[in-house]
């Protein structure tokens, strides 16, 4: 292998940077005109551009500065010393400063300069010459100009009068500005005066070890030694493997694929003989017969005729014609047969069998060959014959449901060989045994009990048989029963409301049914108040409420989830009334009256009104106006029952 593809480019840079990456700030003189120096304030330092805008910059030896001011306390026109980056050696390089001085007195700024540079590791404030753009380290006065022609010679100007590098980059990218550009050995620099700048190449007698990846792009002659790896294995080339060149074994192959028509150069292969004296041997193709002289790989046409053939001859029976094995073939066809007799101890391997299908069965004579008869699916069809069929049960399953017809009348045999004994349907479940639908029964008998379910509840969601009384009569109830829960919630409050007094609301888990609503009141002078019974379906909002305590009718019960409310003072903002349940106008007693008071009672039990969502709400009101110096005793009783929509 004479070339390899690559590309040798290295760019090296050293750029001398040995002064110090902070400088060190002070100032012990910052007066007004009068020689009355600051009593007291701060002296602020904030990195900027040339445009006076604040910036971030990488401060030299590591490290980024904030967008935000150096500071320090200033006491009688000394400031205690700080440091800031040292503008040589950021990067970017040749910030510039922001500098001011705050009087703490009055908070303003006395003292302001931009564009302030300086380098160095020490910064005396006091020696600062404001009013220009000066170079780093300069505090004279310069003359700011734009292009010069110069003739005859400038001293400090730099290589043809100009000022030297003005940016180097890598790869296209900028490196940072220095006074210095250093390249490595192995790259060669002269000065190019004619086009005016500087040529760098790679020097030729350069002679680098490369160790890691590299990737080369383009031609490269190599007049030494190649090694891979720092090595070069015997017999071995460089070979692709997807992504590298490796070590490898060659892989030798023609240009054509097998059955190609095209013409091109074979391949030359041969073989390594190990008999007597070994040697590797061509291929030979022979017209004729061998002289029996030949070496490697011998082939020749088979010519026609008889050919003897010796030793073992392993044959293929093809398709047609057949091949003659032996003394059983008749008319070209290879008879195949067992090697033990009908009715003869059994030896030797199986052979495998097959049949035929037939959409209609043959019907075939007395000792007549007959195909075995198969299914469309390979299946093979059993038929019953004189002894009829056999099935003992241990281990046989029935997998799919069979037709039965039947015919005449039956009797099954469970366990009684007499088979007197009717057919049995039952579940194999007791009553609140297991889960329902494990072994659904059509009807449960009634089992008799002296208490409900014998005293213990049901699991929901099991079957139950109907409880029935010793003396045979089914238990049956009228609802409200135990189930569902059912609450009541009672309040004494001053009927002081100009709108809603009470109000039961629904809820977002069940359906509330509202069966019973009691309200009694009194008032300072007795009289007849009018009185209704509202359902709204948006509930009320804000007022001063306090909750109506809710107890369940059975301790058993969960909390409920609904929760009514009294309301006084000026009453809740009432929500969209559906209609009136009821109106009534109430006997309201003056207090201390001995003589039994009014009592209104709204009794729905057998058609209970429905609430349904946090929404609805059954609400008492005095047709929006309060009761003089009155109370009020309004009782809810409802039931809370899962959501079943009619």
């Amino acid at each position: 292998m004479n070339k390899i593809l690559g590309t040798f480019a290295v760019v090296c840079l050293a750029v001398a940077a040995n002064a110090q990456n902070w400088t060190t700030v002070s100032a012990s003189n910052i007066t007004d005109l009068n020689q009355q120096k600051l009593a007291a304030g701060t002296l602020c330092f904030l990195i900027t551009d040339l445009n006076d805008n604040p910036i971030s910059v990488n401060i030299g030896g590591g490290g980024q500065s904030l967008q935000r001011p150096f500071c320090s306390s200033v006491t009688n026109g000394s400031a205690a010393s700080f440091t800031v980056p040292n503008p040589a050696n950021t990067a970017p390089a040749n910030i510039s400063y922001r500098v001011t001085a705050t009087d703490s007195s009055t908070g303003q700024i006395v003292l302001r300069y931009t564009e302030v540079q300086f380098t160095g590791g020490t910064f005396n404030f006091d020696n600062y010459v404001p009013g220009f753009n000066l170079p780093l380290g300069s505090s004279a006065p310069v003359l700011s100009v734009g292009s010069l022609t110069i003739t005859g010679s400038c001293t400090g100007c730099g290589s043809g009068g100009g000022g030297g590098y003005g940016t180097i980059q890598n790869a296209g990218t900028s490196l940072a500005q220095r006074a210095t550009a250093n390249f490595f050995s192995g790259i060669s620099c002269t000065d190019n005066s004619g086009s005016t700048r500087t040529d760098c190449q790679i020097d030729q007698s350069f002679n680098p070890t490369w160790t890691g990846t590299h990737t080369f792009n383009g031609t490269a002659n190599i007049a030494g030694t190649f090694q891979i790896g720092g090595a070069a294995p015997q017999g071995k080339i460089p070979i692709g493997n997807g992504s590298s060149y490796v070590p490898g074994d060659p892989l030798v192959q023609g240009t054509q694929a097998e059955g190609s028509t095209s013409t091109a150069n074979p391949v030359v292969i041969g073989g390594y003989d190990t008999a007597g004296t070994p040697a590797i041997h061509r291929a030979v193709t022979l017209n004729g017969a061998p002289a029996g002289t030949e070496y490697g790989i011998v082939t020749r046409n088979i010519p026609g005729g008889t050919q003897t053939v010796t030793g073992t001859v392993t044959a293929n029976v093809g398709s047609s014609n057949g091949v003659a094995l032996d003394a059983t073939l008749t008319s070209g066809s290879l008879k195949a047969q067992g090697n033990v007799a009908s009715a003869s101890a059994d030896s030797g391997n199986p052979v495998k069998v097959g049949g035929v299908f037939n959409a209609t069965q043959p019907a075939v004579t007395n000792a007549q060959r007959v195909d075995a008869q198969f299914s469309n699916r390979g299946e093979l069809l059993i038929a019953k014959g004189v002894s009829g069929f056999s099935i003992d049960n241990t281990g046989f399953n029935i997998n799919n449901t069979p037709a039965v017809s039947q015919s005449g009348s039956w009797t099954v045999q469970p366990g009684n060989t007499a088979n007197t004994t009717p057919w049995l349907v039952q579940g194999n479940l007791s009553s609140n045994g297991a889960g329902a639908g494990s072994n659904r029964v059509g009807t449960l008998d009634g089992i008799a009990q002296t208490d409900f379910n014998n005293g213990t509840a049901a699991t929901q969601g099991r079957d139950v048989a109907p409880n029935v009384g010793t003396d045979g009569l089914l238990w049956t109830a009228q609802l409200p029963a135990m189930r569902p829960a059912s609450y009541v919630g009672s309040a004494n409050f001053a009927g002081s409301s100009t709108t809603d007094n009470a109000c039961l609301p629904g809820n977002a888990s069940n359906t509330v049914l509202l069966t019973r609503v009691k309200v009694s009141c009194t008032q300072t002078t007795a009289g007849i108040v009018l009185m209704k019974i509202i359902k709204r379906s948006t509930a009320d909002s804000g007022g001063t409420s306090a909750a109506i305590t809710a107890v369940g009718d059975d301790s058993n019960y969960s909390a409920a989830v609904s929760a009514p409310l009294s309301y006084t003072g000026t009453g809740p903002t009432v929500g969209t009334a559906l209609g009136f349940i009821d109106e009534y106008y109430l006997g309201c007693l003056a207090l201390g009256t001995a003589a039994p008071n009014d009592i209104y009672i709204l009794n729905r039990t057998q058609k209970p009104i429905v609430l349904r969502g946090t929404a609805q709400e059954a609400c008492v009101n005095f047709n929006n106006s309060a009761l003089t110096g009155g109370n009020l005793n309004v009782t809810f009783e409802w039931i809370e029952t899962k959501t079943i929509a009619p």
